[in-house]
C-alpha cells in the first residue's frame, strides 16, 4: 500500500522523479535495512543513497513528529548507526523546547555532542589546523612516534586501547608517548586514561 500522505504533501516532486519510491525488491534497497523483519517495504527517497562503503552524514529531522515516529527516527537511524559501531552526534538544543527532546535522548543514549563543525570535520577525517596567537601550528616538530600519537586525538576522549589500535604500538610506547605529550602541553587528560588535544 503507497503512502498518500508523501505523495500528497510532496506531489509534484513526486511525479518528477526528484521524490521517488524503493521497494525491498529493488537492488537500490540498503542491504543493511533487508537484514531486520520490521523494516518498512518502501522507502521515499530524494537524491542518491550513499556507497554503504563510504564514510557518510546524515542529518535526520522531523516536524510535527508523533510518539511513534520519534520512536521510528531513533530506530531505524541511529538505532542502526549505533548497532553498526557507527559515530552518532546531536545537536542539542533549550532543555525547555519540545523539538530539543530527540536530540537529547540520543546524547543521554551516547551519542557524541556536535558543539561546533570542528567535531563533524574532525569526524569525517578533515583536520582544522590549530592556529594560534603566534600564527599557524602546522609542524609541531615531534619525532614520529609522537607524531603519529597526537594525530589520534582530537577533541573528543580517547583512551590509550584506541591509540594502540590506530597506530599499531605497544601499549608501553603509547603511554610513554601519551606522558611527553602531556609534558609538552599538547594534550591533557580529560577523565581518568582518557586524552584530547589541549586546544
Amino acid at each position: 500500500m503507497e503512502r498518500t500522505d508523501v505523495k500528497n504533501n510532496h506531489t509534484e516532486e513526486y511525479s518528477t522523479g526528484q521524490i521517488r519510491c524503493i521497494e525491498k525488491s529493488d537492488p537500490e534497497y540498503p542491504q543493511i535495512m533487508k537484514q531486520y523483519s520490521s523494516m518498512p517495504a518502501k522507502l521515499y527517497v530524494k537524491g542518491r543513497l550513499p556507497d554503504p562503503k563510504r564514510r557518510t552524514v546524515a542529518v535526520i529531522g522531523a516536524r510535527m513528529c508523533s510518539p511513534y515516529g520519534r520512536m521510528q527516527a531513533f530506530r531505524y537511524t541511529a538505532g542502526f548507526a549505533l548497532e553498526q559501531g557507527k559515530m552518532v552526534y546531536a545537536i542539542p538544543g533549550a532543555v525547555t523546547d519540545e523539538l530539543s527532546r530527540g536530540c537529547h535522548k540520543l546524547i543521554y543514549d551516547g551519542a557524541g555532542i556536535a558543539y561546533c563543525p570542528e567535531i563533524m570535520l574532525e569526524e569525517l577525517g578533515i583536520s582544522m589546523e590549530k592556529v594560534t596567537q603566534n600564527g599557524e601550528k602546522n609542524n609541531l616538530g615531534l619525532a614520529r612516534d609522537l607524531n603519529m600519537v597526537y594525530s589520534c586525538l582530537d577533541l573528543r576522549p580517547k583512551n590509550p586501547d584506541y591509540i594502540v589500535r590506530k597506530t599499531g604500538f605497544s601499549p608501553a610506547q603509547v603511554s610513554n608517548c601519551l606522558v611527553e605529550l602531556t609534558l609538552r602541553g599538547l594534550i591533557r587528560e580529560s577523565g581518568r586514561h582518557y586524552y584530547v588535544k589541549d586546544s
